[in-house]
């Protein structure tokens, strides 16, 4: 069978555990997943994949009640359910194992894997029979602790398996991984790996999403590739390679015979070929180094974008967040103006370096104003504004220039579409004038219109004489916006290129070249 477009899974084998119909979940105007559908058997393990935005996370919080979706049905053994919340799912059968482990770290390992369940006999707590239980389910899972100790005394990759555990104690069919060996080093991903075959083997219905595709291989059954919120192919496994699945991914229809590109060999260190003349070298980095990335070096120029182009998983957001500072254990030197930048964080905002993510929701602070919001500390300026007064003037100010809705500082900035929070966020950081934009992935999930107000603040703020850093997960964005490109695969930088002379085709194209 070869993966194809799909509307919903081929009935085969055991009736579904888990089934999404039809899926559809909005943040406001804003669709990030629409008419998705798919299923999940009894003893197979089916992975969701999609390069960064294209809604996979949103998906998996969905299925175990942290969203609720706008529109579709969740399918468990064919009937109906609507979950209040994580809690709700998991007393149904869904458990999750998330990016943000549900532990609970002052609890002891046993604590936390029968959290609101505790053993008692006539309202007593029998300890001893909940250690000895304990013991037996992560012995099944081939993992070993003392569980009397707190569960913050383990490493993420044991934390993760208590998670597990507390799924099986609970009776859960289904479990939901969302990436979770992403924070993993190779030695821990193994073991939980081996940890999904034996809840295959047990089974249990597995859906699991991963930016590592080798995992992908290794362990699904069945595949589905989501592209900006769409299920664009279905299949088996066996019926994808990994190029044909990038393919999927990157442009969200299937491969041709004659190439994306249409033949010829792909660009190799294009310098940048007429526009813009060239500026002083503003950044440099040389032999940068992190877990993720080996050797990495450039330049970039005062008044010039350039766009970081790779897959999820290939060192593109390390590098932006290396340079920040945000990667304690990286290797390397980073000079601005000439200047070595010194270590973290803090240091660098100070020398002019800015960052601005995708996630909005984990840069602001929902409760308070949009005039608190962009006197947060975050630049060099607007974190030593002490005075209501002058805090209220500066938010006036960056609301009429950045053009916020509604033009008010006193709303909570919940009250804000996605697109205007987003502009919250760069307005913290324009009163310091930084030099260096680093932008990951800065207009995820938000609308045309929004993003294209972001890339023209962006581009007003380079063009001034700063320069940028950006990742996009479309790598379309980066075709329309950036100066220059640098192809990042496997930690390292393979190539230089032009991404205004190439389409979007083969600007996709190279994606799947450069995977590892």
């Amino acid at each position: 069978m070869q993966p194809g477009r799909v509307r919903r899974a081929a009935a085969q084998g055991p009736p579904p555990r888990l089934a999404l119909r039809g899926i559809g979940k909005r943040f406001g105007p804003t669709w990030v997943l629409r008419d998705v559908s798919l299923d999940v058997r009894p003893g197979q393990v089916h992975a969701v994949v999609g390069l960064n935005g294209s809604g996979k996370s949103t998906l998996m919080r969905a299925v175990y009640g942290a969203h609720q979706p706008t529109e579709g049905q969740i399918l468990l053994d064919g009937v109906p359910c609507r979950f209040r919340g994580p809690r709700d799912a998991l007393a149904k059968g869904v458990a999750a194992v998330p990016q943000e482990l549900p532990v609970v770290p002052d609890l002891s390992v046993t604590e936390n894997i029968f959290l609101g369940m505790l053993p008692a006999s006539g309202g007593v707590f029998r300890e001893r029979q909940a250690h000895e239980q304990a013991e037996r389910v992560l012995a099944h899972l081939h993992a070993y602790a003392d569980v009397r100790r707190p569960v913050s005394s383990l490493d993420l990759a044991g934390q993760q398996l208590v998670t597990v555990a507390r799924a099986l104690v609970r009776q859960a069919g289904v479990i939901v991984f969302d990436e979770p060996t992403s924070a993993l080093p190779d030695r821990a991903a193994a073991r939980l790996r081996e940890v999904i075959r034996i809840l295959r083997a047990d089974g249990e219905a597995v859906l699991f999403i991963s930016q590592r595709l080798a995992d992908v291989f290794d362990l699904a059954d069945e595949v589905t590739v989501l592209r900006d919120g769409r299920a664009v192919a279905h299949g088996p496994v066996g019926g994808f390679t990994v190029e044909t699945m990038v393919h999927w991914m990157v442009h969200g229809r299937p491969p041709v015979a004659s190439g994306v590109r249409g033949g010829g060999e792909p660009p190799r260190d294009r310098g940048v070929s007429g526009g813009r003349p060239p500026g002083p070298t503003l950044l440099s980095v040389r032999n940068l180094a992190t877990g993720r990335l080996r050797d990495v070096s450039f330049d970039v120029e005062a008044g010039e974008l350039v766009g970081l182009f790779g897959l999820p998983g290939s060192g593109a957001t390390d590098i932006l967040r290396a340079v920040f500072g945000a990667e304690s254990a990286a290797e390397g030197t980073i000079w601005l103006n000439g200047a070595e930048l010194p270590v973290g964080v803090r240091h660098r905002i100070g020398c002019g370096l800015a960052y601005v993510a995708g996630d909005r929701q984990a840069a602001l602070v929902s409760e308070l104003s949009v005039a608190a919001n962009i006197a947060l500390p975050g630049s060099r300026r607007v974190g030593r504004l002490l005075w209501p007064a002058r805090e209220r003037r500066v938010a006036v100010a960056q609301i009429a220039a950045l053009r916020i809705q509604p033009p008010k500082a006193d709303v909570p900035v919940s009250a804000l579409s996605g697109g205007n929070q987003q502009k919250v966020v760069i307005a913290r950081w324009l009163a310091g004038n930084p030099a260096v934009w680093l932008l990951d992935d800065p207009t995820r999930g938000l609308d045309a219109q929004a993003q294209a107000d972001i890339h023209q603040i962006v581009r007003d703020r380079v063009r001034a004489g700063a320069c940028g850093l950006i990742y996009s997960s479309d790598p379309r964005e980066l075709h329309e916006i950036c100066d220059r490109g640098l192809l990042i695969s496997g930690g390292h930088l393979t190539a230089e290129i032009d991404p205004r002379v190439l389409g979007a085709d083969e600007l996709g194209g190279l994606l799947e070249e450069s995977t590892p």
